[in-house]
């Protein structure tokens, strides 16, 4: 397992405020929701994806068995350190909280690995006015793990594009990623004042 640094122990107080308002900057679909950290269960959310990549499963099982080993939140806000020696910011699953049901829009894969493990897990909710779903929330055990790289249409067959939160591809771009760990703390400084 690559280095890990917990983003509460580098902001401490500012780490909720920095997760807001980089999630706000990053998916402007967002800014006017509000958005907290909280561990939920497993059990509470919907995917809409109706596949997963079994590499990168097993890279969530990895992530969540490490967590546990070392008494963390699962998928807490974090930085880990890339095999090319760079900082990744990995921020937790993205759920956004409807009045009948929670659904993840980022971080299916982990999602999946908590749900197998019946765990608790942190994630990101959003709360407030959405667009609509581009596609209808499903179920956990309708779920298919396969062994080819997955594009959007291919895990979640008859997507509205239109209706699509790039949330997940812009979390795993290289905006997330730095040279270093001062280099974050700059970039932060530009999303929390205080810091």
């Amino acid at each position: 397992m690559p280095t890990v640094l917990m983003l509460s122990s580098l902001l401490g107080a500012h780490e909720l405020p920095f997760v807001s308002a980089y999630i706000k900057t990053l998916c402007p679909v967002y800014r006017d929701n509000d958005i907290s950290l909280a561990v939920i269960s497993s059990r509470d959310v919907l995917p809409l994806s109706s596949k997963v990549n079994a590499t990168r499963l097993s890279f969530a099982k990895a992530m969540l068995s490490d967590a546990m080993h070392n008494s963390l939140a699962a998928f807490a806000p974090r930085l880990v350190t890339t095999e090319d020696c760079l900082i990744r910011l990995i921020l937790p699953p993205v759920v956004e909280v409807w009045p009948d049901k929670s659904v993840v829009v980022d971080g299916t894969h982990r999602c999946y690995a908590a749900v197998q493990a019946d765990c608790d897990f942190m994630a990101v909710l959003l709360t407030g006015n959405f667009p609509p779903l581009p596609i209808p929330a499903t179920s956990w055990s309708s779920i298919q793990e396969v062994n080819t790289k997955l594009r959007t249409g291919d895990s979640m067959p008859g997507i509205k594009r239109s209706l699509f939160r790039p949330v997940a591809h812009l979390l795993s771009s290289d905006i997330c990623v730095f040279n270093d760990v001062e280099e974050f703390l700059d970039e932060a400084k530009t999303f929390v004042e205080d810091l």
